[in-house]
C-alpha cells in the first residue's frame, strides 16, 4: 500500500504546524506547572494555618483541586495545540489572564501600586498566559488549532472522513 493511499497515516502531520502555534503551546507549559505548584503550595498553607477544621478542609480541598484542574488543562490543552487537534488551550490562558487582569485592576483601585517581590511570580504567568494567548487567535494558529478531528487516528483508522465541525456526524 502506498503511504499516501494508507488510511492510517496521521492527518495532523501533514501540515506544517505555525510558529505561533508552537509558541502558544510552550507558553502553556510553565503556566502550568505554576497552577500545579499553587495548588500543592494552597494545600501545604491550609493545613498549616489555625482556625475551625470545617471551614479550611473544604476551602483548602476547592483552590487547590481548582489549581490541579487548570494545570492538567494547560498541559492537556498544549498537547492538543501540539498536534492541531483542540484549541483548548484557549481556556486555561484565559482564566489566568482573567485573574491577571482582575488583581491588576484590584491594586488600581486601591491605589497599592507599588512593587514587592511576591508580585513576580503571578506578573509574570499572567504576561505569559496572555502572549499564549494572543498567539493562539494568529490566523494560522487558529486554523490550525480548530482543525477538529482531522488528527484523531479513529477517524482516520476507520476509513471515514473527519468529523464535521459542528460535532459527530
Amino acid at each position: 500500500m502506498d503511504e499516501v493511499d494508507d488510511p492510517r497515516r496521521d492527518v495532523a502531520t501533514d501540515a506544517r504546524r505555525p510558529v505561533s502555534a508552537t509558541i502558544a503551546a510552550l507558553l502553556m507549559v510553565p503556566v502550568s506547572v505554576t497552577w500545579a505548584f499553587f495548588a500543592i503550595a494552597w494545600g501545604v498553607v491550609v493545613y498549616g494555618t489555625g482556625g475551625a477544621l470545617i471551614l479550611r478542609i473544604p476551602l483548602g480541598v476547592a483552590i487547590s483541586a481548582l489549581c490541579a484542574l487548570l494545570a492538567l488543562m494547560g498541559v492537556v490543552g498544549a498537547v492538543q495545540a501540539w498536534r492541531g487537534a483542540s484549541p483548548l488551550l484557549r481556556l486555561p490562558a484565559k482564566f489566568t489572564v482573567g485573574l491577571f487582569a482582575i488583581a491588576i485592576i484590584n491594586l488600581l483601585v486601591q491605589g497599592r501600586i507599588s512593587w514587592s517581590p511576591s508580585q513576580t511570580v503571578p506578573l509574570a504567568v499572567g504576561v505569559v498566559a496572555a502572549l499564549a494567548l494572543l498567539l493562539s487567535y494568529r490566523p494560522a494558529a487558529a486554523a490550525w488549532l480548530t482543525r477538529a478531528g482531522a488528527g484523531t487516528p479513529r477517524a482516520a483508522s476507520d476509513g471515514r472522513r473527519p468529523y464535521p465541525r459542528g460535532g459527530v456526524g
